[in-house]
């Protein structure tokens, strides 16, 4: 399907991704400010922090951050943040590849419950295995995240949905 000008046809660009030019890095201290940029560019929160309990990944075309995923994590428990594709990369499979590096990741760790937020991706998460879950278990389980404790202190936890995933389901 495409649009038409003045008697020409333009049809809709769709990229496709080729494997050997995306590269997934797991992120480190000195990444912090790129990925920070890249968050405020997508409409995203960039409070994130890279430690000791917190596992991030980014991917790049050219050289270029299209997109991220990260977690911050305790025992068992692991709230995955900062999940984000640049707009015109959306679609390509490129989030599943970030998501299933990060959850194997994790699994190695030991983490077998996955939570999030998210207000505006429920049919990715949905696809990904996770349902809605309380506000009140992520905070039971992850309250000593920095993201928990950063939406409880800004009073923006109570209008964000919850999603849970066990890594059964995974």
């Amino acid at each position: 399907m495409g649009f038409k000008i003045t008697g020409c046809i333009f049809k809709p660009l769709r990229r496709k991704v080729d494997n050997s030019i995306q590269v997934i890095r797991q992120a480190h201290e000195q990444d912090l400010k790129s990925l920070q940029l890249f968050l405020i560019e997508n409409k995203l929160r960039p409070s994130i922090v890279i430690n000791e309990n917190s596992l991030f990944y980014y991917t790049l075309i050219d050289e270029k951050i299209i997109g991220t995923i990260g977690a911050e994590f305790n025992q068992h428990y692991a709230l995955i943040r900062a999940a984000g594709i640049a707009q015109e990369w959306r679609k390509l499979g490129i989030a599943q590849r970030l998501f299933h590096k990060l959850t194997a990741d994790l699994e190695k760790k030991g983490i077998k419950h996955f939570y999030l937020f998210s207000r505006q991706a429920s049919e990715f998460w949905t696809k990904m295995g996770f349902t809605k879950c309380p506000i009140e278990d992520v905070i039971n389980v992850l309250s000593d995240t920095p993201q928990v404790k950063e939406f409880i202190a800004d009073n923006t936890i109570w209008t964000d949905i919850a999603w849970y995933k066990s890594v059964k389901s995974i």
